[in-house]
């Protein structure tokens, strides 16, 4: 990281923005905000993990975005998802998929299938908002590593997380791989989705600077103080990007408004 790169109230004063629209009624559809970012950084070629791919919004994107000469590794558990999945990508070499659920250690455990809120599903029982009472059904999945699932991996560009408050846990089993290869990192991180995994808002301000990465919002704000990170953390949105230390440069000028 060169000396371009400083603390930036801005990513606080973003926060505080998005609080106000959403107190106000307006909802912004962060979806399409994640998307603007990382096409900003992928390209014909570039390689990516997707882990919670769902139905499978963003693996379209990203499969338009790499071409044929790049390579998708995206993880969905949830088994109807899962076959829908293969369904539409059966006869794609770029695509690779795994019916497996990501954690920091390999085995089974029991995830957790909210029928009238599919996107709540994962480990741990929630409220599922909206006035809406769970409606669950649990079955058995597959935990493996992420290290262990890209070990052959020369290069990856970027890696989605949302896996509903599993996020740290598969940060932790991905260690090696961001060592190595140090890509760019989408995370979902708020209260509701972590807080039933025993964790605090500073889990992940801990996290990226244990592996040597920065926290920044969704437009390349940097969130350089645990300070800064704390008054952003759960003030409104929870999409957030983790950027290795030396890239924060680069990824910031990619971010910049064209």
């Amino acid at each position: 990281m060169t000396g371009a790169a400083t603390e930036q109230p801005n990513a606080v004063a973003v926060a505080r923005a998005f609080r106000t629209l959403h107190q106000n009624g307006f909802v912004p559809d962060y979806e399409k905000l994640l998307e603007s970012a990382y096409r900003r950084i992928l390209k014909p070629g570039s390689i990516v993990v997707e882990a919670g791919a769902h139905e499978g919004r963003h693996l379209k994107v990203f499969r338009e975005c790499v071409g044929d000469s790049g390579k998708i590794i995206a993880f969905e558990p949830l088994p109807h998802l899962y076959k829908a999945l293969v369904a539409a990508y059966r006869s794609d070499p770029v695509v690779r998929l795994h019916d497996v659920a990501l954690g920091d250690r390999a085995g089974n455990e029991t995830f957790r299938f909210f029928r009238n809120a599919p996107g709540f599903s994962g480990f741990k029982d929630r409220s599922v908002g909206m006035g809406l009472a769970p409606q669950i059904e649990t079955f058995t999945v597959e935990v493996k590593l992420l290290d262990g699932m890209v070990h052959d991996l020369t290069a990856l560009d970027y890696m989605k997380l949302d896996i509903e408050g599993a996020e740290i846990s598969c940060l932790n089993g991905a260690r090696a791989t961001l060592a190595r290869l140090r890509p760019i990192v989408s995370v979902e991180f708020g209260e509701p989705s972590y807080k039933p995994f025993g964790l605090t808002g500073n889990a992940l301000y801990e996290f990226a600077s244990s592996a040597g990465f920065v926290i920044t919002d969704l437009f390349g704000n940097a969130m350089l103080s645990q300070d800064t990170w704390q008054a952003v953390c759960d003030c409104s949105y929870w999409d957030f990007f983790l950027v290795p230390r030396e890239k924060l440069d680069d990824w910031q000028r990619s971010q910049a408004p064209i």
